[in-house]
């Protein structure tokens, strides 16, 4: 991580997450929770990841609802609650609503 042009830290995949991704083609960070979306061109999913001062860890992972050959190649969240995909072979903008789960109350 960057900040002001200095290196800041370093974050590695933590083992799970590199078994649902077989690449990294994007990354978003939602605006509303933090959390930080990888998007896999490969594994054609999206991976959900919360990064803390112990590194990243995986929240979940999600398989998109693609057609033969197509290949995520884009992800970027349009506004709090849609959340789009640009695809390659054949090209197409994807939306999808992003859900979140409301917050544990102590």
């Amino acid at each position: 991580v960057q900040v002001n042009g200095k290196l800041r830290a370093k974050v590695t995949l933590p083992r799970d997450a590199k078994s649902v991704l077989d690449d990294l083609a994007d990354v978003a960070v939602d605006p509303v929770s933090g959390l930080i979306l990888l998007l896999s061109e490969e594994s054609r999913r999206i991976a959900v990841m919360h990064l803390s001062h112990d590194g990243l860890r995986l929240m979940q992972s999600h398989d998109l609802p693609l057609e033969e050959g197509e290949r995520p190649e884009g992800l970027a969240f349009l506004s709090a609650s849609r959340l789009a995909v640009v695809t390659d072979g054949p090209a197409r903008l994807l939306t999808f609503r992003v859900t979140r789960r409301a917050a544990a109350r102590v």
